[in-house]
């Protein structure tokens, strides 16, 4: 890729005109950080980014587990990362005609159903592939709404640079995906008998040595709720 990439930099044209040097550069704020649109903001990405990855790393073993058909971890993350392009195009959409709480609610309240319900309450692959359709349209999309965030943070302050709050936003999701592989291998996956079915067959993802696993991801999901302080209140 280096070497690749490298014998392209000469076509690269810059797309911006040169500063002239009389240009005067607007001082760098960083007030809008203390912000409570900011700090709601930020809150419930790092901590939705807690779990945001856990499906995709353990789907494959948690379907090796149960003894599924080898095809089932390419199906399973596959659906999952097709949906998750899906649901970014319409998070992305929603945050052009929806204030960006609202959008964030949506999200949240999906792909916290999704972890509870379709992989909480089954070892069955059928309920896991409408598990990984739903968890990737709503949680997969969740990158899409930092535009709608990121907007909202200069409503309430004009000095913040769209650069800036990428980046912010992109390390706060990073905080939460390195913090979440030691707590997964560490705390949540316990020592449980692998698989615990009633009479008919039927299983529940709670009762496998995943099931910490689960509701940390669905707990982490629910946490996007933390976003109603970015709301102006009418007045403020």
């Amino acid at each position: 890729m280096l070497i690749l990439c490298s014998s392209l930099i000469y076509f690269v044209k810059p797309r911006l005109p040169l500063p002239s040097p009389t240009l005067r550069r607007h001082p760098v704020s960083y007030s809008f950080l203390t912000t409570r649109t900011h700090i709601s903001l930020q809150l419930c990405n790092t901590l939705e980014g807690l779990g945001f990855f856990l499906p995709a790393i353990y789907l494959p073993s948690y379907a090796q587990s149960l003894h599924l058909p080898t095809i089932a971890d390419t199906l399973l993350l596959a659906t999952l990362n097709i949906f998750s392009v899906l649901g970014s195009v319409a998070m992305g959409l929603l945050c052009d005609r929806l204030h960006v709480t609202t959008v964030i609610k949506i999200s949240t309240l999906g792909a916290t159903a999704s972890v509870f319900h379709f992989w909480g309450l089954t070892t069955r692959l059928p309920l896991l592939i409408i598990f990984a359709a739903s968890y990737g349209f709503f949680a997969g999309g969740f990158s899409a709404i930092w535009s709608g965030m990121m907007k909202e943070v200069q409503r309430v302050s004009a000095d913040a640079k769209m650069g800036t709050l990428v980046g912010l936003f992109a390390a706060g999701r990073g905080v939460g995906a390195v913090l979440s592989g030691p707590i997964s291998v560490e705390v949540l996956l316990s020592k449980t008998p692998p698989i615990r079915e009633n009479e008919d067959g039927w299983g529940f993802g709670y009762g496998t040595e995943y099931g910490g696993l689960i509701f940390f991801t669905g707990a982490s999901a629910l946490s996007g709720l933390l976003c109603f302080g970015a709301k102006k209140r009418r007045g403020a």
